[in-house]
């Protein structure tokens, strides 16, 4: 709630924040926007959890939908990708997986149309694994054309 009186545009909650409905409205009534997590620090959820998930961040409230995994493969990140492309144009969705096998997920996440990804500002300073740092994510956006 101190964020939202601060006056920050976005509030990022857990899904299972206790009474998550509530503290959204609250926040809301604060008069920042919320964006509504979900977590996964040992895999990636399959495509049926995905939307599972999804439907229960929009149903408490989400101005955005988040949903990090971890990914175990490549097949992770290509499942966050599918979600991001069959989701993007009717939802504010983040979706990517973390780790160095998600690395091309939080990269072609916003190309897809997903609403943002995460990067370090320099390598060393990441909080998550598979960051990669802004100048490198950067380039990479150039090289694909998409910036």
């Amino acid at each position: 709630m101190e964020a939202a009186r601060e006056e920050f545009d976005y509030v990022d909650l857990e899904l299972e924040t206790k009474d998550v409905r509530n503290t959204v409205r609250q926040i809301k009534r604060n008069g920042a926007r919320v964006i509504i997590s979900c977590h996964n620090g040992k895999y990636t959820p399959c495509e049926e959890a995905l939307e599972s998930i999804l439907a229960n961040e929009k149903h408490a409230g989400a101005n955005v939908c988040k949903i990090v995994g971890t990914a175990k493969s490549y097949t992770d990140s290509l499942r966050c990708l599918r979600f991001v492309d069959k989701h993007a144009r009717r939802t504010k969705l983040v979706c990517f997986s973390m780790g160095r096998l998600g690395i091309p997920s939080r990269i072609l996440s916003p190309v897809l149309g997903g609403f943002f990804t995460f990067a370090s500002f320099h390598t060393g300073q990441e909080t998550a694994a598979g960051q990669i740092p802004i100048d490198e994510l950067q380039t990479l956006y150039k090289e694909l054309g998409v910036a």
